[in-house]
């Protein structure tokens, strides 16, 4: 601890200023991975709000002294080519939200997985085939009629 006074007081005024830095680097952190999850949804729309309040947070952060303006002209060019680098309209993620298509995973002979898009059933016709195709095949057999079934061929 230090002796001197005016120390005393730097110490205090540190110490606020550390745990306002802290949380405005957390905001700051949260800002940007919002950012990475929009990114990730392929909307634009949600990305383009996302970024805006990314860019807003860190010049805010610039203004209250916590990162320095370099890191934060860095942080926003990056985040913006990634913004711009990101198609208008994926027709992938449309036709997804409609549920036309999935996506099955095939393995090559190398064994690497590769995506195959294919269109997808309605859920109800697929059921019904499923459960004739089941129920016609294979008769139901209970538990009595199958330890019958042994005890017939023990008295053969």
């Amino acid at each position: 601890m230090p002796q001197i006074k005016s120390q005393m007081k730097r110490m205090k005024i540190a110490e606020k200023q550390r745990v306002r830095n802290k949380s405005v680097k957390s905001a700051l952190k949260t800002y940007i991975s919002n950012f990475d999850k929009a990114m990730s949804d392929e909307n634009k729309e949600l990305t383009k709000d996302a970024l805006a309040k990314a860019v807003k947070s860190l010049d805010k952060a610039v203004s209250k002294g916590v990162i320095h303006k370099n890191k934060a002209a860095n942080s926003k060019s990056r985040l913006t080519r990634r913004y711009n680098v990101m198609p208008e309209t994926p027709i992938k993620a449309e036709a997804e939200a409609v549920g036309e298509i999935t996506e099955e995973k095939k393995v090559t002979k190398k064994g690497a997985a590769k995506k195959k898009a294919t269109v997808k059933k309605p859920a109800a016709a697929a059921k019904k085939t499923t459960k004739a195709k089941t129920t016609e095949e294979k008769p139901k057999t209970t538990r009595k009629s199958a330890t019958a079934k042994k005890a017939d061929k023990k008295a053969e």
